[in-house]
Formats: C-alpha cells, structure tokens, sequence
C-alpha cells in the first residue's frame, strides 16, 4: 500500500484529497497543526518548523515509508508581509526540506492562479517564491488551483454562497467582470493523486489546474445562485473601498471573513497565463449549476 502524507490535512482542500486518496486505496498520513491523537496524524505547523523541527517531521516521514508528500496548507489568518514570508513561505521551505531528508521520491505543492509575475496580492508573491524552490527538484510538481469548488464550497466561494443564503443584496467586489478560471476539486484530486503516484510526470513547470475557459467573477455569484435557487441583487462596490474598509479592520486587530489580500487576488489577474495546460488525459470540467446539487 502506498503512503501520501498531506499538510493542511484538516482544512478544506486537505481532507477532500485525504478522502480521495485513501478512496483509491493509499494510507494518508496527516500533517497538521494541532494533532488530536489519531494514530495517521503526525505533527505539522508551519510557524514552529525550525531546524529542530524539521528534522522531527523528516525522521517521522521516513519512519512512515512515506511514498509522496503533498502541501496545501496555508495560514490565511495571517496578515502582515513579515508574518506571511515567516510563516508560510519559510515554513513551506522547512517543509519541502523534510520531503529531501526523508528521500520522498514525489512532492507536489499546491500554489494558486494567483501567483504570476507581477501579481500584486501577498497570497500569489507567497506562493510564487515557493514556487522557485521547488524549481527543478526531481520528482516535484507545482499545481496552480482557480477558484476551488465542489457541493460544498470554502474559501471565498463557500464565504459567497453563505451570503447568499442569508442576505438578498450582495456586494459585488468591482465591476464582477474580472476573469477567473475556476476549479472543481474532484478534478483537482484526479491530477494531485496522477503526481502523487508517478502515473504523471512532472512537467518541469507550474501546471495551470482550472478549467482552460475562464468565466467572470460575477458569472461564478450568478452560478451559485441559481443553484441555491435563490434571487440575489449584485450591487458593485468599488474594489480599493472594499480593501481599505478590510484593511481597516485588519490593523484594529479583527479578523473578518474576507480579507483584504482576497479582494486584491479578486481583481488582480494575468494578462496571459505562464503555466502549462493540464494534460488532456486529467480535464477539468466547466462551472455548472449541477455541481453544487445535493
């Protein structure tokens, strides 16, 4: 039986690949902040991987037999560009450096559409610069995810659709015309696990995992209403007020549910994509209505 190990095993993206991998019949071991006991959890935060701290997560991956590390995880509770570089780049870092140390022949680090050269959110630049780490190491892919979804949406998906089902006017960030790629998480899982395994190389570069045809962010609310099958009224509201308003209560030391590098991400997209297609053989599908279905 083969072995994947997992960061960020109890979030949103972590336990949808956890539950497809060991669907496919791989033993998940599951790297994560706060261990809670489970004999497949193994301790993993990135903000505490320190040299002594990485050498710990590499003896116990070796001791596993682990067969290929895949990491997602990612504190989007952090907000300053010095918390972001210490925590979730340099944790990343540690991360990648345990994978070497305990001979994982495969690792595959899940970035995002919104690193490209030039993008302005920390989220991207985050991911981008470990994106150059992992830059010709043998057997090391980079996946790069648009908006996530599934029946069960997070992330600012998942935060629009609860406004949707308790508010009939929402706030549409800008003119809702900025164009998104977006991704259903089964397909993700379907090329991960294809990297995981060795049944796909990697390809020497980022791999654009989302559907090839974008659609607007206002396109994407309009989806999600109708299959919730609820009337919804999109008032824009002008992006720099939405991030200012955010921001504000960043610095005040509150956390709201979207944050302020979100509405950067939302409206800072790329003139042209540097990443390679998906391969035909792993498609991801088109935004439907009947993906949220219950």
């Amino acid at each position: 039986m083969k072995t994947v190990a997992i960061t960020g095993a109890s979030g949103y993206l972590g336990r949808e690949l956890a539950a497809r991998f060991e669907k496919s019949g791989w033993r998940v071991l599951r790297l994560v902040r706060r261990p809670t006991g489970a004999a497949d959890e193994i301790s993993c935060d990135l903000a505490a991987l320190d040299e002594a701290g990485t050498d710990a997560l590499a003896d116990a991956l070796s001791r596993e037999k682990t067969d290929a590390l895949v990491h997602c995880a990612y504190d989007f509770a952090l907000v300053s560009p010095a918390e972001i570089e210490r925590v979730n780049v340099k944790g990343s870092l540690a991360v990648l450096e345990a994978a070497r140390r305990a001979n994982i022949p495969r690792f595959v680090f899940v970035s995002s559409l919104s690193a490209f050269a030039g993008c302005r959110s920390l989220y991207g630049r985050a991911k981008l610069a470990v994106e150059a780490a992992c830059a010709g190491r043998p057997g090391t892919s980079v996946v790069r995810p648009g908006l996530i979804y599934s029946k069960r949406p997070a992330g600012i998906v998942g935060k629009m659709r609860e406004l949707m089902s308790r508010f009939p006017v929402i706030p549409l960030i800008g003119s809702g015309r900025q164009p998104h790629r977006t991704t259903h998480v089964d397909d993700l899982g379907k090329l991960i696990e294809a990297l995981a395994s060795g049944e796909l190389s990697p390809p020497g570069g980022p791999i654009a995992a989302a559907c090839p045809e974008p659609t607007t962010f206002a396109g994407v609310l309009k989806v999600l209403s109708r299959s919730m099958g609820r009337s919804v009224l999109f008032v824009p509201v002008p992006w720099l007020l939405a991030w200012l308003g955010l921001k504000t209560l960043e610095l005040l030391g509150l956390r709201p549910g979207l944050r302020s590098d979100s509405v950067v991400s939302l409206v800072s997209t790329p003139a042209a994509d540097d990443a390679a297609p998906a391969p035909a053989a792993y498609p991801f599908r088109a935004l439907s209505v009947s993906d949220f279905a219950a």
